[in-house]
């Protein structure tokens, strides 16, 4: 656990899920608050923290061992941004290198899938190739996933940001790229009487980690925030407001302090995949992580 201050913020980040359940809290100003969300049996709510998750100690367990049920649906997402993109993803014998040549399915192209005509795709039986350039400038890439959004957003919607985490993962992995995921938010007014930014954050997947699948369903989307991500604002140093102030959109002056040290010192290159709740959102947003990719 790491608590940083500067002139414009707080921040609080947390490399595993552990840090937090097996934390000493006590004796801290937000102790109770701290305990409820994750040893506490609060009832949770299906359009707020996912139907899977009845208290918040299900949040919890399913960020340790992951959600099959939510991986389900986050795999149907996953199957549209392969179509819309037009990238193969199922090619895994392809070889690290800086570029690397991908199929795009379309109405018309160079090679006709014949089962797919069979099939009744017919909006994607055809097959064209290019090729897609990587920065090979940057071996580890941090993929930052920001989970906060307002208290009316169906958890459901917030689904989209896990697909993109999963995709673009495969992506860069199969690019020859280590890619750690990070989930976090930024608030103002979240702490009493302290006019500072609050942000809060924590490590999914680390560099050398396999992906699990079911755990990046579980920890990306607004349930986990709304249960987990409480808890980490709390950990910080002040007394909180009874809202937890407003959500704010991450940007270049509201990245947690030690990301931007990581940063700064050269060590990880950022990847922003900005908070989307809609399969066109999702579309701009990976376009988006593309372009920071410096992928042509």
């Amino acid at each position: 656990m790491v608590v940083e201050e500067s002139e414009e913020m707080v921040s609080v980040h947390m490399d595993s899920i552990l840090d937090v359940i097996e934390g000493d809290f006590i004796g801290h100003k937000n102790e109770k608050r701290i305990n409820k969300y994750i040893k506490g049996d609060g009832n949770c709510e299906n359009s707020k923290h996912g139907k899977t998750n009845k208290t918040y100690k299900d949040i919890v367990r399913h960020s340790l061992i992951g959600d099959p049920v939510l991986l389900k649906d986050l795999q149907k997402k996953i199957d549209v941004l392969n179509k819309v993109t037009g990238i193969n993803t199922n090619d895994y014998e392809q070889k690290i290198q800086k570029s690397r040549r991908v199929r795009c399915f379309a109405e018309q192209g160079d090679e006709l899938d014949i089962e797919k005509v069979y099939n009744g795709d017919l909006d994607s039986c055809w097959t064209s190739s290019y090729r897609k350039e990587f920065d090979a400038s940057h071996k580890f890439v941090t993929l930052f996933i920001e989970n906060g959004e307002n208290w009316n957003v169906d958890v459901h919607k917030s689904f989209w940001r896990s697909a993109i985490a999963v995709y673009l993962t495969r992506e860069l992995q199969r690019a020859g790229k280590s890619v750690r995921i990070v989930v976090g938010n930024c608030g103002r007014g979240s702490m009493e009487r302290n006019h500072k930014l609050l942000t809060s954050s924590m490590t999914v997947k680390e560099y050398n980690q396999q992906m699990n699948l079911e755990r990046v369903a579980a920890m990306t989307h607004l349930g986990f925030f709304r249960c987990v991500g409480f808890a980490l604002m709390n950990v910080a140093p002040y007394k909180l407001s009874a809202g937890y102030g407003s959500h704010v959109g991450i940007g270049s002056k509201t990245w947690p302090i030690q990301l931007q040290k990581q940063v700064d010192k050269g060590h990880t290159k950022l990847i922003h995949v900005k908070p989307v709740n809609d399969e066109n959102g999702a579309i701009r947003a990976l376009k988006f992580a593309y372009e920071q990719l410096g992928i042509k």
